[in-house]
This record gives C-alpha cells, structure tokens and sequence, in this order.
C-alpha cells in the first residue's frame, strides 16, 4: 500500500474507493488489528501507534468500521453508490 496521510476532525467518516484499493487495510490499521510499518496513528489528541492490544481495548469502544451492505444499494445502478450515499 501507498503512504497515506489522513488528518480527520470529525467523529464519523466514509472512506469510498475501488475494490482492492486498501480501503479495510486502513480501517484495520486505524484499530490496530494490524501495526502500521510506519508513520503514526492519532486518535482524540493521543498517539496510539505503540499502544498494546489490552490499552486498545478501552478505545475500540469508541472506534468502528462498518461495512457497506449491498442490499441497500440499487442493483441497477452500481456505479452510482457515492451519490446514493451522500443523497439520503
């Protein structure tokens, strides 16, 4: 995966890309379900790069990926899930 550099000041994001892009590699590098080989993960002010798997626990309570449903996006028109998304 390419470096990225995220810096997101709000509590509730969606990260949309092509399939295979890394989408889920970062969510699950932001939770630490995977360490990052590099760089530094901040969460709420506080770096958590190094944290161990039990000073994480306390924070995934408070960090969640959710996955998109494809029942809830129409069949005839699968090229149009952003719109779809950001019109409701």
């Amino acid at each position: 995966m390419a470096l990225i550099s995220l810096s997101i000041p709000v509590k509730t994001i969606g990260l949309v890309g092509e399939s295979g892009c890394g989408k889920t590699t970062v969510g699950r590098t932001v939770l630490k379900l995977y360490e990052p080989t590099e760089g530094k993960i901040i969460f709420e002010g506080k770096d958590i790069t190094h944290l161990s798997r039990k000073a994480m626990k306390p924070l995934r309570a408070r960090m969640q990926m959710i996955f998109q449903d494809p029942i809830l996006i129409p069949q005839s028109a699968p090229n149009c899930r952003i719109s779809y998304w950001c019109n409701i």
